[in-house]
This record gives structure tokens, C-alpha cells and sequence, in this order.
């Protein structure tokens, strides 16, 4: 045996071809899964904050969207494809509205320290029914069903295809002009006077403005509620502003060099169909996809590719931070690094957009 085999065995190796890993491919079909598995639990949080809508009426094959039938204080629907966005920008919340087949007031009164975290609304194009989720820093949720009250079916509900009809929880619900708003949590029934009362007193104009207010400042692309509330406490007024979670960091530095722009598909879904079977959604047969955004743009990319190299968020794999990032035309980009273990504090950088240098400013 020759005494360098180990060495030729080394050289052998070596020449083998291997495939480049695709990692970004990896990362998508890996991003794919999780907003599927998201798209499930949305699906099972819309019908249990409708008070059971169920996806499963006789008559689902012959509509699409969403219906629902009242009978007292009791409520059950059928839906068939909606659309869920979480964490909805100003102009998300403005283009429902606008979209929407009835005048729109939302929910006004609601506790102040309470963010409009999530919007529901079906159909796509022109909803006519919206479902507004308000929550917390403490993990408090309070949900309300807007409906063009020309959906509103009144009494018994229609039979499901198993020859049984739905369940029929009780709410509470009041109408707005041509809206009908819906309250499906007993818990909180007394709170909803308050509410009640002010939506009446209000126009769809004046409870925009108001829901504004309740919006975060920020274009959210993170999972962690603890680093938002932190990213729009310091967000700046001007310009926009976007967290990019820290799953997405991984990506920058070959979308930096390929000067492309960050993608995601994070924030909205549609789920364009969802059968059921004696009641039930039918997972195996739904089908939805989601939307794909521009979060930054390719210089925005470059820019938070500089900030990386400076460690001050570790490296790849394991970064220790997630980015608020700041972009207004013609100006530097601001770009705060954002440590997930508290109580570090948040570090800025102002990045050239000519030379992309890195400065740190705090």
C-alpha cells in the first residue's frame, strides 16, 4: 500500500463534483411550509373569532366568500376563500375599505393600548365582509365582524352536507347604517357598549383616521412582537420604515451581491378556495398562495449588507438582532440594529447610499 494513500484518498475526495447547496431555494420551500402552517392557524383563528364559521353549507358550492346567518343572538356562516393580512400597513387598512361594497366604520373605543394587528376580509376584490383584530403587548384580543348587511341571512341556518346544521354561538351585534357588526366573545360583552356607542356617533371617515392611529409605524416582517413594539417606539415620522425579522437576514448578503431587492411573503395570503367535508375545512383540497412584496429595495439591501459586516448583529447563521430599516429618497438610509436579548439597546447607523459606508451613530 502506498505510504501517501491517505493523501491521494484526500485528493480523490476533493475532485468529486458536489452540487452548490441551494440554500435560498431551501430557505423558500422552508418559508413556504411556515406560511402554509400559518395559513392554517389563521384559517382556524378566523373561525373561531367568527363564532364558528363554519366552511361547510349547502349552499358553499354555489357561492364564494363568505355568508352569514343570524337568528337572535346566535350566528354561524360559511366561507369559502378570504384573504388574511397580518400586521396591515395604512395602505392595507385604506385599500379594504375603499374595496369594500358597503361604507366601512371600524371599531372605535377600543382599549388604547390595543394595535390593529390583523385584517380578514373576503371577498378579495371587494369585500363585503371584514373581520378586525385588535391586540395587546399582553397577549389581549378582541375581534370584530364588519358585514354589508345585505350578506346577513336572518334565521335558521341551512343544513351541512351531512344533514346536520351548524353550530349557532351566541354574540352580540348592532348595525351602522348599512353595516352590521358582529361580537363573538361572551367574556367581553360589557365592554362592547362602549364600543357600540361610539361606532353609532362616528362616520366611516372619522374611524379611519382613528384606526390609523392604531396601526404600528413600522412594515412589519417579523415574528417577534417584543422587537416592534420597540421598532416603532424609535421609528422615524418620515420616510419608510420596515423590521426585517431576523429569519431573513441570512439572505442579505447574496442578495447584496447580486443587487437584488428583498422579497417576502410573510404578511399576506389568500386562500382562494376551501372545501369542506361534513362541516370541516378540507386542508387536502384548499388552495391559497401568498403575496409577494418588495420589503427593500436592492440599495436598502447593500445598505443593510454594510451593517452586518460591522458584527454588530453576529453572523450568519446565528444573528443576534433583528433591522428597523429607514429609507427616504435622496437621503442616507437610517438602520437600527435591534438585539433580540433585552435589555441591549438598540444600535443606529447611517449608510451612504453612494458609498455605502457604515456609521455608527449612538
Amino acid at each position: 500500500m502506498p505510504s501517501d494513500f491517505a493523501k491521494a484518498g484526500r485528493r480523490f475526495q476533493a475532485a468529486i463534483p458536489v452540487p452548490e447547496l441551494p440554500i435560498a431555494s431551501i430557505r423558500g420551500r422552508a418559508r413556504a411550509r411556515r406560511a402554509q402552517h400559518r395559513s392554517h392557524l389563521i384559517v382556524a383563528f378566523v373561525l373561531a373569532a367568527l363564532a364558528v364559521l363554519g366552511s361547510g353549507s349547502v349552499l358553499a358550492a354555489k357561492m364564494s366568500g363568505m355568508r352569514i346567518w343570524l337568528l337572535g343572538n346566535n350566528a354561524t356562516s360559511t366561507i369559502t376563500s378570504f384573504t388574511t393580512v397580518t400586521n396591515p400597513t395604512p395602505a392595507d387598512l385604506r385599500r379594504v375599505v375603499a374595496n369594500a361594497t358597503f361604507p366601512v366604520v371600524l371599531p372605535i373605543g377600543v382599549p388604547s393600548d390595543a394595535h390593529l394587528h390583523m385584517l380578514v376580509f373576503s371577498p378579495t376584490d371587494h369585500p363585503n365582509v371584514i373581520l378586525v383584530g385588535y391586540e395587546n403587548k399582553i397577549g389581549s384580543a378582541w375581534y370584530w365582524t364588519l358585514a354589508d348587511s345585505s350578506v346577513i341571512e336572518h334565521g335558521a341556518n341551512p343544513l351541512l352536507s351531512n344533514g346536520t346544521k351548524s353550530p349557532v354561538p351566541t354574540v352580540k351585534h348592532w348595525n351602522v347604517g348599512g353595516e352590521t357588526v358582529i361580537f363573538s366573545d361572551p367574556h367581553n360583552f360589557a365592554r362592547q357598549a362602549q364600543v357600540e356607542a361610539a361606532m353609532q356617533h362616528s362616520t366611516p371617515s372619522n374611524s379611519l383616521a382613528q384606526s390609523m392611529s392604531r396601526l404600528y409605524r413600522v412594515e412589519n416582517h417579523s415574528g417577534n412582537s417584543g422587537v416592534v413594539d420597540v421598532a416603532d417606539t424609535i421609528a422615524p415620522n418620515d420616510g419608510r420604515n420596515v423590521l426585517v425579522g431576523h429569519g431573513y437576514l441570512g439572505e442579505i448578503a447574496a442578495l447584496a451581491r447580486k443587487r437584488n431587492p428583498l422579497i417576502t411573503d410573510s404578511r399576506m395570503r389568500v386562500v382562494d378556495n376551501l372545501p369542506s367535508i361534513s362541516g370541516k375545512p378540507d386542508w387536502a383540497h384548499q388552495s391559497s398562495h401568498a403575496v409577494k412584496e418588495v420589503a427593500v429595495s436592492a440599495g436598502g439591501v447593500r445598505a443593510i449588507a454594510a451593517v452586518l459586516e460591522t458584527r454588530a448583529c453576529g453572523s450568519a447563521p446565528r444573528f443576534t438582532c433583528e433591522i428597523l430599516f429607514n429609507e427616504r429618497i435622496g437621503h442616507a438610509y437610517r438602520i437600527w440594529v435591534l438585539p433580540l436579548e433585552s435589555p441591549a439597546s438598540p444600535v443606529k447607523y447611517a449608510v451612504d447610499p453612494t458609498t455605502l459606508q457604515a456609521k455608527r451613530e449612538n
